[in-house]
């Protein structure tokens, strides 16, 4: 697939002849713009009027909307990618075709240095099952935010057909990163299992040591994990946390497990009887669960 990533420095012939580019104000496109369903663009107008000097808000709408075109989108894309190059909106809009040469231009340039790797993880939602388990854990691994980011929305569609040790290990970075955006997204897959070892992870967060949306965010995964584990590591944050935000938060939480009532209070007396719970704290907690 390596043959594509070049494919717009002149080594390449047009797939058919690009059509002669418009010469437009950008005022009179983004009016076109607006007048969408009265008077559509058509594809060819589209693909005219794109050039790459116009601000980036009117290429991206220009190319979102020639991505929606139907089958004449494909070529046109391609013909602005041979002559344009790789840019942003190109690659985004290319990702909106269920195509099989959209998809085998997109898996061609990986690791394309001229191409942006977050934008074309993002593009590649729609494939996300076929990208390779390397290629999220490569962009796991790497500093920046973005491509972190767009390789947990990949995650997210592969993460049930993990086992919860090879999830863990691909989130291991992503909940240590500082930046709270990349705690929470990752927070938010491992929600959906309920697995106990991911259970013990995310109860970790739900900690005063940790930046507060992102304690809260992990109690709240807890409270939607919905397990005995999930349940137990609940009443056991309790006495860990002093922040009235978080006590809130927590509160919250075992107020929400209605559907566990019986065994949230089996675990708030069990908590009080080892100790971990004082008696008033226990019928505090108790009370919140009193329908």
């Amino acid at each position: 697939l390596r043959f594509m990533t070049r494919s717009w420095n002149g080594s390449w012939p047009p797939s058919s002849v690009p059509a002669e580019p418009l010469v437009r104000p950008e005022q009179e496109i983004w009016e076109r713009l607006g007048r969408w369903r009265e008077a559509p663009l058509s594809c060819k107008e589209l693909e005219q009027s794109y050039a790459s000097d116009l601000s980036e808000g009117l290429r991206q709408a220009l190319a979102e909307r020639l991505a929606l075109q139907g089958a004449e989108a494909l070529e046109a894309l391609l013909r602005l990618i041979e002559t344009q190059g790789p840019k942003k909106e190109l690659v985004s809009a290319l990702g909106l075709i269920d195509h099989t040469r959209a998809r085998d231009h997109l898996f061609g340039w990986l690791n394309d240095p001229e191409v942006d790797q977050a934008v074309l993880l993002r593009s590649l939602a729609i494939w996300a099952p076929r990208v390779k388990r390397a290629v999220i854990e490569q962009a796991l691994q790497g500093p920046q935010m973005d491509l972190r980011l767009a390789a947990l929305s990949l995650l997210a569609f592969q993460a049930p057909g993990l086992s919860a040790d090879e999830l863990l290990h691909l989130c291991s970075g992503a909940l240590q990163d500082p930046r709270v955006e990349v705690v929470v997204a990752t927070l938010r897959i491992l929600q959906r299992r309920d697995d106990d070892a991911i259970v013990v992870a995310i109860a970790r967060l739900a900690s005063e040591e940790s930046v507060p949306i992102v304690a809260e965010t992990a109690l709240a995964a807890l409270g939607c994990i919905g397990t005995p584990a999930s349940i137990q590591a609940l009443v056991e944050r309790d006495s860990h946390l002093r922040n009235p935000v978080l006590v809130r938060s927590l509160e919250r939480q075992i107020q929400g497990q209605f559907r566990h009532l019986q065994d949230l209070a089996a675990c708030i007396r069990t908590s009080q009887a080892e100790g971990r719970l004082s008696a008033e704290r226990a019928s505090q907690l108790l009370a919140l669960i009193s329908w």
